[in-house]
């Protein structure tokens, strides 16, 4: 529950939801809801992930990023882990394909992009 949700309505206007206490007192963790099967509802909001809470996550981010190439990937925790698992997959294969490593240059780049 450490990813921040932004609420789309039908014209693409964002209204971050998850976590913003105002709008969840306003009534708006309505717009966070699944179906019975855990389905995403329709009509919007659509709901997506923006990035991980900093208020939760930065100070272990910022510790990790000293050892390691750190990349923290929002996702949307109200999903079946399975299906998270793979959008994690994708993000992750989309930065070994290059865009991680022209971005932030390491020494053991080659090797995962297997050049």
């Amino acid at each position: 529950m450490g990813t921040d949700l932004d609420a789309v309505d039908a014209s693409g206007a964002a209204e971050r939801v998850w976590i913003n206490y105002w709008r969840i007192f306003a009534g708006r963790l309505a717009d966070l809801r699944l179906t019975a099967e855990g389905e995403l509802p329709s009509p919007p909001p659509e709901i997506r992930p923006r990035s991980v809470h900093a208020g939760t996550y930065l100070p272990l981010l910022l510790e990790l990023d000293r050892t390691w190439q750190v990349r923290p990937i929002g996702y949307d925790w109200r999903l079946d882990i399975d299906r998270n698992a793979e959008q994690v997959a994708d993000q992750i294969e989309s930065w070994r394909r290059g865009s991680l490593f022209t971005s932030w240059p390491t020494p053991w780049a080659d090797s995962w992009r297997g050049d």
